[in-house]
């Protein structure tokens, strides 16, 4: 897929999360008493620079009827959202077909979702009129529309991210701080639907930071302390062929609702049986260490994929040399995997970048050291290849420690502009009585 078309696709997905953003009244029929129910599990709130989103499980809601849920919530806040989103699309129908490709795309990667997941958005496109037509500019949104929508990672690929983390003795706490940096092209609209989404089980609940309409893992982390996040790791290759592929994104989400540990939710996607159709790293934290995982989808070598760790050995030329702490950009660095860093200059230079300022703050990091971290630009650039991390196309960054915790984001303003240093604003967890409490060291 050609830049262009992606930037025109990922313009597209923006404007549809800002339509279910819609400051609006109204609603559609008088609910049934199931309906009721199942709304009763839904709330959105808006906090300013985000809003919070819970999807409560816990009221015994099927997975269909949250999505209904979730779907009827929306047009409450914007009653013409099915035409909006339409419409969006549309924008896409001027260039030869590409609207199709992508509605093929996600119905090849369809069958593999999650049954639940499937329901959950099946249940969310049942709330409009397209049903199984998929026309772009006919005011309605069909079932194809709304996969396309939910597997946006999956077939468009525009992202450039970073993480940093420090643990242990480095750390002064004793435990896990972690940064992870979303970076995105500079839409204006796309801050307008910033979310923290909370969703709760019996048992284990998760958070995921990313977008409204969005289901999948972006970053995420889960009521045992087990951070996710993803980052694309480009190499060049032609996009495969996506039949029989899963959505990494919804299986992240998976592995951190069934998994309890970093190396369960690590070993479900290095799973060999779970094949995808772009390359990616998975940045995880808990409370006692950070790892990456390097899922290079197009080596052979016996660490395609495979955890990197602070003290892994690295591909010839490759410096690191911090104990107790792990960087990532979209690169991947063990030996034999796919060389995308030393000649990619965003990639090279943000690494070195991420070195450099982390040995400035001594042998022992605070939480204020890895904000600076995250934070860091030069004053006369903004530019990811001249090695800002904080940079023109940052759109949140993630503060967040496993052990007690403790969420900071800083969210790309609504009105797009980027503050030269971020504003970092404190997130309530909103887990259950018993979950997301401190977690505490242990062996």
């Amino acid at each position: 897929m050609g830049r262009d078309s992606k930037h025109v696709f990922t313009y597209l997905v923006a404007l549809a999360v800002v339509g279910m953003l819609g400051v609006g009244g109204g609603g559609g029929a008088a609910a049934s008493s199931d309906d009721t129910r199942a709304d009763a599990a839904v709330k959105i709130t808006d906090r300013g620079t985000y809003y919070s989103v819970i999807l409560d499980y816990t009221t015994g809601v099927s997975p269909r009827a949250m999505g209904q849920a979730y779907a009827r919530a929306a047009r409450r806040m914007e009653p013409g959202l099915e035409q909006f989103i339409d419409s969006c699309f549309s924008t896409i129908s001027a260039l030869p077909g590409v609207y199709q490709m992508l509605i093929q795309r996600a119905r090849a990667i369809r069958p593999q979702i999650d049954p639940a997941y499937r329901d959950e958005i099946e249940g969310f496109a049942s709330e409009f009129s397209g049903g199984d037509t998929d026309v772009a500019g006919d005011g309605k949104l069909s079932t194809d529309e709304v996969y396309l929508l939910n597997l946006l990672p999956d077939i468009a690929h525009v992202t450039q991210c970073s993480a940093v983390s420090v643990f242990g003795a480095r750390s002064a706490t004793g435990s896990t701080i972690t940064a992870r940096l979303l970076d995105w092209l500079p839409l204006e609209q796309l801050p307008k639907g910033q979310t923290v989404t909370t969703i709760r089980r019996p048992g284990r609940s998760v958070c995921l930071i990313g977008y409204v309409g969005f289901q999948g893992a972006i970053t995420g982390f889960n009521s045992n302390g087990v951070f996710a996040s993803l980052l694309d790791s480009d190499t060049g290759v032609p996009y495969r062929n996506p039949k029989g592929m899963r959505s990494y994104a919804l299986d992240l989400r998976h592995a951190l609702e069934s998994e309890g540990t970093l190396s369960g939710a690590a070993s479900y996607m290095a799973d060999g049986n779970h094949h995808y159709a772009y390359n990616h790293l998975v940045f995880f934290s808990d409370p006692h260490t950070s790892k990456v995982l390097e899922n290079d989808l197009t080596s052979t070598g016996a660490l395609a994929r495979t955890l990197r760790s602070a003290d892994s050995p690295l591909s010839p030329g490759v410096t690191w040399g911090i104990s107790d702490a792990l960087g990532c950009v979209n690169s991947y660095l063990l030996p034999g995997n796919h060389d995308n860093h030393t000649g990619d200059r965003s990639n090279y230079a943000r690494w070195q970048s991420i070195r450099t300022q982390l040995l400035s703050k001594g042998p022992v990091v605070t939480r204020d050291d890895v904000k600076a971290i995250a934070s860091y630009h030069s004053p006369k650039t903004f530019d990811a290849g001249q090695g800002d991390i904080y940079n023109s196309e940052n759109q949140m960054i993630v503060i967040f420690e496993p052990a007690t915790m403790a969420l900071e984001v800083a969210f790309r303003p609504r009105n797009n502009v980027l503050p030269s240093v971020p504003i970092f604003t404190r997130v309530p967890v909103s887990f259950q009585s018993g979950e997301g409490g401190p977690h505490p060291l242990v062996p």
